[in-house]
């Protein structure tokens, strides 16, 4: 202080602490409002049961505010605490996943609220209302969500400057407060929004636990009558550099698994047995002249899939077995980001009749109709071959006004019989499971493939990435060996 004072430098004055007060009692039976409208989000998004219980922790609290009681005491609250957190473990497993995040925020926001006594609690209890109500955004961003986040943030700045406030103000004052805040921040997160890189895919706090089969995978079942959610999956699968120029995209049929069993319009992976891997390790690929390949390199992103793509058709890979059905099946997986070489041909490497069970490609779970058994019957007398009835199934969706869609309307009891012939309308699992059904009805051994097509070619790298909204169902028959 001497120094500065030589230098005739003077510091500003301290500030004054700010002034404590007693929170509102009718302020904070509003924040009350606002939490429980949190808690009851939770049951629709998480486990009923963790919801129940930060339901009942927000009870003890409102009452306590409501009839002027005291706080439970610190060993009441460390045993809920301890309770939580069994609840957590036991529902979800662990701590890892969105859901079991998004829980463990709601019950510390419960948890808080119970125990706060001062203005910095109260304080603290709010800031958790604004994570929890940008958490929604893990489970829901449609353009209701995002207007209730916004309603449901303004009603917390508005509790948030009534806490703050030590003379009681109106509601309709602090919403109005809590509004114009608001629209001073607007323009600022318009150009944020615009301009600042955004992260795609999942979030890295919150990691695989909750993944299912389209998480970081190709489903092993394929339910043609779901709604198409791998195609707003926009993560990447896997990166591939050709060794000469990239194929023509209707060449880049990425395959990754064969779908033989059938019931109800739904096809599952058949997982290969000890035998027939042993089997398939031993068979010797056939010698194709190199000007008939394709050779490249695959970078692949982590993931819990036991079947590696490879362009159709794989001659040689570097990693896996290629089974009989041509997919190239993992027996260790790899923890993290792999990468692996593979040769392939456009001419299918045919497997002998030997490795294939035709009488599993012609099974079904699907009984024609009147009107299919009537289209059967017609496509058999106006064909002499198992080759023209290919070709007439074929053009029987492309001249019969069937369109592509995301979202087609619901499949009934029977969606093989309503999907040819009253909605007409789907995407490719659609398509796949008809045309493979179809022929099997028709006594020509067939099955269902998904993997990807096509790939996007990144400019920079000179690479393709195949990304999982580029997955892609197609149908394989057996004609003539």
């Amino acid at each position: 202080m001497k120094f500065l004072g030589r230098f005739k430098i003077s510091l500003p004055p301290l500030p004054a602490p700010p002034p404590v007060h007693a929170p509102n009692r009718t302020t904070l039976l509003q924040l009350a409002m606002v939490i429980l409208i949190a808690v009851l989000l939770h049951f629709f998004i998480a486990s009923p049961f963790v919801a129940g219980f930060a339901l009942i922790v927000w009870l003890l609290k409102t009452a306590l505010i409501y009839r002027r009681g005291s706080n439970p005491s610190r060993w009441i609250v460390i045993l809920l605490t301890i309770l939580s957190l069994l609840l957590i473990l036991m529902f979800y497993g662990g701590w890892n996943g969105q859901k079991a995040g998004y829980s463990f925020l709601v019950l510390l926001l419960s948890l808080k609220f119970l125990e706060s006594a001062s203005l910095r609690d109260y304080y603290i209890v709010c800031l958790l209302l604004f994570f929890v109500a940008s958490s929604s955004f893990l489970f829901n961003s449609s353009p209701l969500s995002v207007a209730l986040v916004i309603v449901y943030t303004i009603a917390v700045t508005a509790i948030l400057f009534k806490i703050s406030n030590p003379v009681p103000s109106s509601w309709g004052a602090a919403v109005a407060r809590a509004g114009f805040i608001m629209a001073k921040a607007l323009p600022l997160a318009i150009v944020l929004f615009f301009f600042f890189p955004r992260i795609s895919g999942n979030f890295g706090f919150l990691p695989s636990q909750d993944e299912t089969d389209s998480g970081n995978r190709l489903s092993n079942s394929m339910v043609a009558k779901d709604f198409a959610s791998a195609a707003f999956n926009n993560s990447l699968a896997f990166r591939v550099e050709f060794d000469n120029a990239i194929p023509a995209n209707d060449q880049l049929y990425w395959r990754v698994k064969v779908m033989n069993d059938e019931e109800d319009f739904k096809w599952v992976v058949s997982m290969p047995t000890a035998e027939q891997l042993r089997r398939a390790s031993r068979r010797t690929p056939p010698n194709i002249q190199p000007v008939n390949t394709v050779g490249y390199e695959i970078v692949h992103e982590d993931s819990s899939d036991p079947f590696a793509p490879f362009l159709d058709y794989a001659l040689k890979q570097s990693i896996g077995t290629q089974l009989g059905d041509h997919s190239v099946y993992l027996s260790k997986q790899s923890n993290g980001v792999f990468g692996y070489r593979g040769i392939s041909t456009p001419l299918p490497n045919i497997a002998s009749p030997g490795d294939l069970n035709l009488e599993s490609l012609l099974a079904t779970d699907s009984i024609p109709k009147a009107r299919s058994l009537a289209l059967l019957n017609r496509w058999r007398n106006e064909t002499s071959s198992d080759q023209q009835l290919v070709q007439i199934a074929y053009n029987h969706f492309a001249d019969n006004n069937f369109r592509y869609s995301l979202d087609p309307p619901n499949l009934g009891d029977d969606p093989v019989e309503e999907f040819l012939f009253d909605t007409r309308s789907g995407y490719c699992g659609h398509y796949a499971s008809a045309f493979t059904i179809l022929m099997r009805w028709l006594e020509i051994p067939a099955r269902v493939v998904v993997g990807y097509q096509g790939g996007l070619k990144n400019q920079i790298g000179n690479f393709l990435e195949i990304r999982y909204s580029d997955a892609h169902a197609w149908s394989e028959v057996w004609l003539d060996g």
